[in-house]
């Protein structure tokens, strides 16, 4: 189907980006340091290999439905019997991971920032925001994105620069603690990549091709070098036990480091703005996906997208506000999202694409026997 709007192959990785960065940036590397220890960064790296496992996937099963979105071949594939209750499904969870990265973000600004500001004032304005940039449709969050992704490399950059006078190479070297920690810290914290699964959406308002692909992928490597560099900073210079008990070990390096000069002084200002605009590229991006997906989903014009919005919205609000505390995201909640950012990521496109190359589904199959 054409959607009336494009984006480019850059404005694609930047999402891709702006979508894993954005959720749990301060905090994975508490999960990764409570089950894994001094292997944190063996997990990682696991993380890492099943992400692009999973980006090899989802590229080819998106590849095959070009100008398609998996809302739309979805049905086709599984029949609309069993494609129907799985969109359903996945509406739900993806919703809760919307009100979840809200409300990561509402907890870390009242607890660190605006500490007298009402929870519920901190989220109900960022999905207010949220939704308004969101009924502006992709193009708008593809352009806003490629700023923000610029701005993360910059603001990540300065963070592993300026640390390097604490960093005590001792405390961040790795140990190899057993294969079951390591396993389990991955899935625990694979979270802090399942944003990559936008690329089932987004890539079907891209123009398709190696080039796009390409993108996606150095986005990826990008990404996963971002992240290692702040797993690092943080095992450096707080240290493994240390980690193992802050809930927001990254805030905790940004007001250790101490940068001199007056253009860079606020520089943990600066990455926490950063880090803001990245948590509104992602709630935007899942708002306006999970519109788009429940179109899809129960065969409604593309046109009536934006009237899912609002409820979409609330639903998100109230996920956001059913957690009693941060202990309660981080012991319930965060382990459910990455569960479900497997399952979304890794297990259902392998088995879409298994499927529709066994029933020569999608347009490569079809170019294969010249039927166009």
């Amino acid at each position: 189907m054409h959607f009336g709007q494009r984006i480019s192959s850059v404005e694609h990785g930047a999402m891709i980006v702006a979508q894993t960065l954005a959720f749990g940036l301060f905090i994975f590397p508490n999960d990764l340091h409570l089950s894994a220890g001094h292997s944190a960064i063996y997990a990682f790296i696991l993380i890492g290999v099943i992400a692009a496992v999973a980006m090899v996937i989802m590229n080819k099963l998106a590849a095959r439905f070009p100008g398609r979105s998996v809302g739309e071949f979805l049905p086709e594939i599984t029949g609309r019997i069993v494609g129907v209750p799985l969109m359903v499904l996945l509406i739900i969870a993806h919703t809760f991971w919307l009100g979840i990265a809200v409300r990561i973000f509402s907890d870390l600004i009242s607890t660190q920032i605006l500490r007298e500001t009402p929870l519920e004032i901190i989220t109900f304005t960022m999905i207010l925001g949220v939704a308004y940039v969101a009924y502006k449709g992709i193009e708008t969050i593809g352009r806003f994105s490629v700023f923000v992704m610029s701005l993360t490399y910059l603001a990540i950059g300065a963070i592993f620069l300026f640390s390097l006078k604490d960093f005590d190479p001792t405390t961040a070297k790795p140990l190899f603690v057993g294969v079951e920690p390591i396993v389990t810290a991955a899935l625990n914290a694979y979270y802090v990549v399942m944003g990559i699964q936008i690329t089932l959406v987004t890539y079907a308002f891209t123009p398709g091709g190696v080039k796009v692909t390409r993108a996606a992928f150095i986005a990826l490597g990008l990404l996963w070098g971002l992240l290692i560099l702040i797993l690092i900073s943080v095992s450096g210079i707080a240290g493994t036990e240390a980690a193992k008990t802050l809930n927001w070990p990254g805030i905790l390096v940004l007001r250790l480091i101490e940068i001199p000069g007056t253009f860079v002084e606020r520089t943990g200002l600066f990455i926490l703005v950063t880090w803001t605009a990245s948590v509104f590229c992602l709630c935007t991006v899942l708002l306006w996906g999970i519109s788009l997906f429940t179109t899809q989903a129960f065969n409604f014009d593309m046109g009536k997208t934006k009237f899912f919005i609002v409820p979409v919205g609330l639903g998100s609000y109230w996920f956001s506000m059913f957690p009693q505390d941060y202990e309660s995201v981080q012991d319930v909640a965060l382990p459910i999202i990455s569960a479900v950012g497997l399952v979304s990521t890794l297990v259902i496109p392998l088995i879409l694409w298994i499927i529709a190359m066994l029933r020569g589904l999608g347009e490569s199959s079809r170019a294969k026997t010249g039927d166009r």
